[in-house]
């Protein structure tokens, strides 16, 4: 890795911004806010929203410095990820830990003091779990690293019903599983393309150490995980027909892509799974803009 180099305060902001990997940031308010909609059975209140957008925000920004600073030597290795601050040297280590320190305890004491002491713990938690569970733990030792860790990326949505209700129901771990089964369907396509990468750093996900006809079977059989929930969160939460419709298009467009994948990757090992991440996120996004949008009319 680069020695620190000295950063301008025009950059800085561009610093800090590739520290904490804000594009992640942009998927977990797509579905914590609709769960915030969904648990006031409409339009939340403005300290709801805050605690979401500011401090929701602010905590998944604290988590993936951490995660930052955690993987800076093997993010070195990875031709997708060589060029973050803290392998250019554009910040410093100590720097990055009292950013990401500060970011931890803003997040988690201003959903206590805006939401609620349950919004607090969860946040906490999620956190916890995301930088001790998965970044430390599962990441560098099991090729089901994402399965588990993608916990860590559920918790949006619980920390959002809790922000309005104090509690998490059953609708919330409805939405919950529907996050953790979408996740190995979206990341392990987006690992079978760049696992020279995590090969080269000694990282086991699933497609460095499996064929990548195993990781378009595996990525099939969550995305038909994925697609049952959604139906299951239909009938169990009794949305209206506005989220079935968005669920079964958008369910069976997910399914043929994944079908796709696993058809070309049993003819060629190199087939290209990128199709598959981007329109997962789609789906996703997707899925719960249906969800607020059939609560809201």
């Amino acid at each position: 890795m680069s020695e620190p180099q000295p950063t301008t305060k025009r950059n800085y902001l561009r610093v800090l911004l590739a520290l904490v990997k804000p594009r992640i940031i942009e998927l977990l308010l797509v579905t914590a806010l609709p769960v915030l909609i969904l648990s006031a059975k409409g339009w939340p209140d403005w300290q709801s929203v805050i605690a979401v957008v500011v401090f929701g925000t602010i905590a998944a920004a604290g988590a993936n410095a951490w995660n930052s600073i955690i993987e800076r030597e093997t993010d070195a290795l990875m031709t997708r990820t060589q060029n973050r601050p803290l392998v250019t040297g554009e910040i410093s280590v100590k720097s990055s830990i009292v950013v990401a320190a500060l970011l931890t305890f803003t997040s988690i004491s201003g959903m206590f003091f805006i939401a609620n002491a349950a919004a607090a713990m969860l946040t906490a938690a999620a956190i916890g779990f995301y930088v001790l569970g998965y970044t430390l733990l599962l990441k560098p030792r099991t090729n089901q690293n994402i399965v588990w860790g993608g916990i860590a990326g559920c918790f949006p949505v619980v920390i959002a019903e809790s922000i309005v209700l104090g509690e998490v129901t059953v609708n919330g771990w409805l939405l919950f599983s529907l996050v953790f089964f979408w996740t190995p369907a979206h990341y392990w396509p987006l690992a079978s393309h760049f696992k020279e990468d995590y090969a080269r750093a000694a990282i086991p996900m699933l497609p460095v150490e499996k064929s990548n006809q195993v990781v378009a079977a595996w990525t099939l059989a969550y995305t038909v995980l994925t697609v049952i929930n959604s139906l299951v969160i239909y009938f169990v939460i009794g949305l209206g027909a506005i989220f079935l419709i968005v669920a079964i298009l958008a369910g069976i467009a997910f399914l043929l892509l994944s079908l796709r994948y696993l058809v070309k990757a049993k003819q060629d090992e190199n087939a290209s799974s990128m199709e598959v991440f981007h329109f997962s996120i789609t789906y996703l996004a997707i899925i719960f803009i249906a969800l607020a949008v059939d609560v809201l009319v």
